[in-house]
């Protein structure tokens, strides 16, 4: 997608007392403003410099699959050995070089399984390569241009969020300026744009202290009017669809229902110092969470075996769990924030899918939303948002959401579906509907939706629903699913499904707020991906089923 941004230079003036930060705002959006004093300006800024950083990451890697195969081979014939004692391998060995025709006729089936996956690797291997050499080269010959990409501002009623990716867009970070930090000079205007953030701005960021005041400004009341040219920065790019649709699964991740703990900020760092001192050269890389209710909660950082145990909070759940997550380099970050908290919020859904580390300093939050694994972008096969698909969603019931929550500015499903006489299953979609074209954002804190428009226009072609989610849409028209059984435990609703020509069942799970608290299906794509990629179609249609 073509979007021209018209800008109004971001400027910093610094004087002995105070520095201001104005930031400018793309033009072409409808006006926004922000102006007056940060009360916590030191705070404030040491959260805009992990923001700076996180932009900047790239943490992509080349895996050596040769490595990875050969611990796989390793980790087979230690639990060969475990099992088999004194029996001789060689005769095993044999035994299987004479079945190499039967593994070759399966080998075959295998691949003829995976032909329709592996075309849609092949078209991902050329789109992915070129991607990225289109950052690496605007990185290089325009970074103004590359940088504005990402910084996107919020301005709600009760706090100013500034939200961006990292380079490799497999970290999403925002930070949320409560307005009770600000002295507001003049009356703010609501609205969402992207800003000009300049390098200047992060070197005055690094350069902020508590004797000398901050001052901030976003936008300009003039706005509508300020077109001079010796005032607008004017660019033509191709804008990217994937950092919205990034977006768009950073909310479908976190409307997840997800396991939620605090542990130390002493413990991060310890984490933080191991992975700055060693760099391993052996798999497996992962940290694992063993939470034991009523018990302190440990971190096992591998290949090191090395137990980091927790000794300020116990786990409250009622349910023990290990969770791995990966691409836990990226968390360095956070290193130079942690000194100024005590604790830190994780909330994880699973091995191998996405994790959220938020943090609070002097009441300035700062999240990151990191995707399963570093060489996994945000963009990239997730599809969290299949779970509340906006497809379903009738245009003209979007767009009356979409008016409702622009004076709203806030909604819950509950409040949408009683002002707009509609079930709470519709109003759900409307919402996730206005989501995926980029009108509104879920926040997890509040269990609500907010007013976030990123374009001022309304472009349905942003909607790239993937393979799993088309066809469980298409399952679901059908009326190829079926409710078998249908009951309530813990306050928890769980529905399981069938679908009779392909003798699948899938199973669902869900909170009295609609979020999953459990999916499982006996379908192959679930049994080889659990929920790393997403849900698979038939959970997807049953999800649509039962609303």
């Amino acid at each position: 997608m073509q979007k021209t941004f018209r800008y109004l230079p971001s400027t910093v003036n610094t004087g002995t007392s105070n520095s201001k930060f104005s930031f400018g705002a793309d033009l072409n959006q409808e006006p926004v403003f922000l102006d007056g004093k940060i009360l916590d300006s030191v705070s404030f800024a040491r959260a805009m410099l992990v923001l700076s950083k996180i932009v900047k990451l790239n943490s992509e890697v080349k895996i050596d699959r040769s490595r990875y195969q050969k611990w796989v081979n390793g980790q087979y014939v230690k639990e060969l050995l475990e099992k088999v004692g004194k029996i001789n391998l060689e005769k095993i060995f044999n035994l299987r070089n004479r079945e190499q025709n039967l593994l070759k006729n399966l080998a075959e089936v295998n691949e003829s399984l995976k032909s329709p996956y592996r075309k849609l690797d092949e078209i991902n291997s050329k789109i992915l390569p070129k991607r990225r050499l289109f950052w690496n080269w605007l990185y290089t010959h325009n970074r103004d241009a590359w940088i504005i990409l990402d910084p996107i501002v919020s301005v709600q009623p009760d706090a100013t969020f500034f939200e961006a990716f990292s380079k490799d867009e497999s970290t999403y970070a925002v930070v949320k300026l409560p307005h009770e930090l600000v002295e507001h000079e003049n009356d703010f205007q609501i609205g969402t744009t992207n800003i000009d953030f300049s390098e200047n701005l992060e070197k005055e960021f690094a350069r902020t202290r508590s004797y000398r005041g901050m001052e901030i400004s976003v936008g300009s009341k003039s706005v509508g009017i300020a077109t001079s040219d010796s005032f607008v920065v004017e660019r033509k790019i191709e804008l990217p669809d994937t950092w919205v649709r990034g977006l768009v699964e950073v909310q479908g991740a976190s409307a997840i229902s997800s396991i939620d703990f605090k542990i130390s900020s002493e413990t991060l760092a310890r984490v933080v110092l191991k992975l700055e001192s060693i760099n391993e050269k052996n798999g497996p890389r992962f940290l694992k969470f063993v939470l034991e209710p009523g018990k302190n909660i440990s971190i096992v950082m591998e290949p090191w075996g090395k137990v980091i145990e927790d000794s300020r909070f116990i786990y409250s759940g009622k349910t023990p769990h290990e969770i791995k997550i990966w691409g836990r380099r990226r968390l360095m970050v956070l290193k130079d924030l942690l000194p100024w908290v005590d604790e830190i919020s994780v909330s994880l859904l699973d091995s191998g899918m996405p994790s959220f580390w938020r943090i609070e300093i002097n009441k300035v939050q700062l999240e990151l939303g990191l995707s399963g694994w570093s060489n996994l972008d945000w963009a990239g096969k997730a599809r969290f948002s299949s779970f509340a698909s906006g497809a379903t969603a009738k245009k003209e019931t979007v767009l009356q959401a979409a008016e409702i929550l622009k004076k709203r500015l806030t909604l819950t499903a509950d409040e949408l579906a009683l002002e707009m006489n509609i079930k709470k299953s519709e109003s759900l979609a409307a919402l996730k509907g206005l989501s995926l074209i980029g009108k509104s954002m879920y926040d997890k804190q509040i269990n609500a939706f907010r007013w976030r428009e990123l374009f001022p226009e309304f472009n349905y072609d942003l909607d790239d629903k993937n393979r799993e989610e088309k066809v469980g849409i298409e399952l679901f028209e059908k009326k190829k699913v079926s409710k078998t059984k249908e009951f309530v435990d813990k306050g928890n609703f769980y529905f399981f499904g069938n679908l009779p020509e392909e003798n699948i069942e899938p199973k669902l799970g869900k909170d009295i707020d609609g979020r999953i608290v459990y999916a499982e299906c006996n379908c192959s794509f679930f049994r080889y991906n659990k929920l790393k990629f997403g849900p698979c179609r038939h959970i997807v249609a049953l999800s649509l089923m039962v609303g």
